[in-house]
């Protein structure tokens, strides 16, 4: 009997557990939670805080790749229209121009110039080669403007002898409707591609490319005449074995002699920067790159007369850039077509109060260099030299600014040989056209 009981109890026992295992089972289902010991939930807690960071990890792995795979897409788009457009230049046989240049692949086009990476075979070196073609259907009028603009964008460059320039070596004629200029070849990119690649930089990089293209700036404004870039942007900055070079002058202006000082200089023996007006007229108002350029540009005096510029441009013009470096948007105007602005006063409007984002973080100093370059009131803002004896660019820069102004003035004269002839047989032959 007490055989039968144990083993009656022990179906029982049996039987009960089975139905605790079964209730268990639907209330776990019906989405109720078991009573688990503070050692099982540790357990499961920290099981869950590793899976979590797993999947962030994976997440952040993917977003990386995405982001490569982007990079990698819009490459080789670029690729595929250099290709495109080489195969539809005249040029794409890969001729040898002037006797010594050889093409040897299409960089870029814009406009009715191309940019080709050439070989120098009398001086054995890579060169760029910029080939200007006149449109055939354009008026003879029209020709001649653009000539006459080109010529004076080559006029002004081909004189100017600095490491954070762009040099240009040589002008000439290939045809009736073309001529080129052969340029410093530059090994790397320019500034907005690399900018549309990495999105933004960080500060000390951005600095240090910020305080080469000061270099260059303060060059321009130390030779005689001084010289206002006025279109400075990414696109204009290039590398060059890790360093940067200014290029594209087609907009740039010569500061005129003062008024108090005599008849107009071209050219000739470095005079004192105080011999130069400290502002010139603005003659072509519209042009350039408008996101980089000052309120002052945009602005006309109360009697109608054109606006009166002077190097502060350049400084607002960098101002903008450091700040795109910084932070990967543009501090006004962002996000709007150049038509936008112009119909908006954009730039009037916005510039007034300038602001930063919470992120990334950027240092106080470089705030208040920024601040410093994007002063609305022209009278306020300081001029490029001014800047460039800042400590924020360079501490030593005090103590040295008169001998850098005696060594780069001299410079700046010595490179008018060469290219000088061509530049006049190809004005006199396109000219009389």
């Amino acid at each position: 009997m007490n055989e039968n009981g144990d083993a009656s109890g022990g179906t029982s026992a049996s039987s009960a557990s089975k139905g605790r295992t079964s209730t268990t089972g639907n209330a776990l289902s019906e989405g109720n939670l078991a009573p688990i010991s503070i050692q099982e939930y540790t357990e499961y807690d920290e099981i869950l805080k590793l899976r979590n960071a797993a999947l962030k990890k994976e997440e952040g792995d993917l977003l990386a790749q995405q982001e490569r795979l982007s990079v990698e897409r819009d490459h080789h788009v670029r690729e595929l229209r250099r290709i495109r457009d080489e195969d539809a230049s005249r040029f794409n046989k890969h001729p040898m121009l002037n006797g010594r240049y050889l093409l040897l692949e299409l960089l870029g086009r814009g406009g009715f110039s191309e940019v080709w990476k050439g070989f120098d075979s009398e001086d054995m070196r890579i060169v760029a080669v910029k080939i200007h073609s006149l449109n055939s259907q354009w008026s003879d009028e029209r020709k001649k403007t653009y000539t006459r603009h080109a010529m004076r964008e080559y006029a002004i460059h081909q004189r100017l002898l600095h490491n954070r320039i762009v040099r240009l070596f040589d002008v000439f004629e290939i045809d009736d409707q073309s001529f080129a200029t052969v340029l410093e070849y530059c090994d790397g990119t320019d500034l907005e591609s690399h900018l549309h690649s990495v999105k933004m930089l960080p500060e000390r990089e951005a600095r240090s490319i910020v305080t080469q293209v000061f270099s260059g700036l303060r060059y321009l404004n130390e030779i005689s005449p001084p010289v206002i870039h006025y279109d400075l942007k990414p696109g204009n900055i290039l590398f060059h074995n890790g360093e940067v070079r200014i290029t594209d002058f087609g907009l740039s202006k010569v500061v005129e002699p003062d008024v108090d000082d005599g008849a107009k200089q071209v050219m000739g023996p470095p005079r004192p920067v105080a011999k130069w007006a400290k502002e010139i007229e603005l003659t072509s108002q519209g042009a350039g790159t408008i996101w980089y350029l000052p309120p002052e540009c945009f602005e006309s005096s109360k009697t109608g007369d054109a606006p009166r510029i002077s190097s502060k441009v350049d400084v607002w013009s960098m101002g903008v850039i450091f700040y795109e470096l910084l932070y990967g948007v543009k501090p006004f105007g962002r996000d709007q077509s150049q038509q936008t602005i112009l119909r908006n006063d954009s730039i009037t409007n916005e510039a007034h109060l300038l602001t930063f984002p919470a992120k990334p973080t950027v240092g106080q100093e470089t705030k208040d260099f920024i601040r410093k370059c994007l002063e609305y009131r022209k009278e306020r803002r300081p001029d490029v030299l001014t800047l460039c004896n800042d400590s924020y660019l360079n501490p030593a820069a005090k103590n040295a600014s008169g001998t850098a102004s005696a060594g780069s003035g001299n410079a700046g004269s010595s490179s008018r040989s060469g290219s000088g002839a061509a530049l006049s047989s190809v004005m006199n032959g396109l000219l009389d056209q």
